[in-house]
């Protein structure tokens, strides 16, 4: 999600979560999230909980990010995706 800030050209981006306890986790950038910051949002993700991380995305494309489709799959015994059609 990307927000501009009053019509002055300049943008945050930001990614967030809820969990099944009800739980927030969000990142709020100062550019474009890219597969990178994607990926690094992801392993703090996992970071903070003792249990297997089940995601749901909408709506995202993941096959239009390959880094994080590869660092998924390697990462299968922390987080597993589910993609909703969109």
């Amino acid at each position: 999600m990307t927000f501009g800030i009053g019509g002055t050209g300049h943008t945050l981006s930001m990614i967030a979560v809820v969990t099944n306890q009800s739980k927030r986790r969000w990142m709020i950038i100062d550019e474009s999230f890219n597969p990178g910051k994607r990926i690094n949002f992801l392993e703090a993700l996992i970071k903070v909980t003792q249990h297997q991380v089940l995601l749901m995305l909408d709506k995202f494309r993941l096959r239009d990010n390959e880094p994080v489709k590869a660092w998924a799959f390697e990462n299968v015994r922390h987080i597993e995706c589910f993609i909703c059609p969109a």
